[in-house]
């Protein structure tokens, strides 16, 4: 047998194709041009959807001590990826 051994995909190269399924180009382009499953594609966009929304969820603590009136370094780190990513 000569099969290559399955390699992990670390979660930037997921979260790429994720963005970019987001972004309009079809799951089946992606899947011939980088020999990807189509189903493996579709699987990170909802886990990355899920995720995002998971994080959306989150509630913070409203005290009056902590400033909750500036976006979180990970939320604009995270507005910046989603919106350079968009056509």
């Amino acid at each position: 047998m000569n099969k290559k051994p399955m390699q992990r995909k670390s979660a930037k190269y997921k979260m790429g194709f994720a963005l970019k399924t987001i972004g309009g180009e079809s799951s089946e382009a992606l899947s011939r041009e980088y020999k990807v499953g189509v189903a493996e594609i579709e699987k990170w966009k909802s886990q990355f959807l899920n995720g995002c929304l998971a994080y959306l969820n989150i509630r913070t603590d409203t005290s009056k001590e902590k400033n909750t009136s500036k976006p979180r370094p990970q939320l604009a780190e995270w507005r910046w990826k989603v919106f350079a990513a968009a056509p």
